[in-house]
């Protein structure tokens, strides 16, 4: 298998459902409840926004209503991006 930056991956994605917040994750905007400065919440679960991120996420402020459920897995290096791939 060859080794992909998540970057390209997040090219295939449409930019208007996927936005990354960190280095190592992106997360589907729909399952975004909130915006906390450098943090997000999604699913009862804080996760950090990047420096390099911060502005992008400043400027979606979404708010969503209702309960959502999310899995968020942070993409290590080298890891497989789905289960059984090697």
């Amino acid at each position: 298998m060859t080794l992909s930056l998540l970057s390209f991956f997040l090219e295939q994605l449409p930019a208007e459902r996927f936005l990354r917040i960190y280095s190592s994750y992106v997360v589907a905007r729909w399952h975004i409840k909130e915006v906390r400065g450098s943090e997000i919440v999604c699913s009862n679960r804080k996760l950090p926004v990047g420096k390099t991120y911060r502005s992008s996420i400043s400027k979606i402020k979404l708010l969503v209503d209702g309960p959502r459920t999310a899995s968020v897995t942070p993409v290590r290096r080298g890891a497989p991006l789905r289960p059984g791939d090697s």
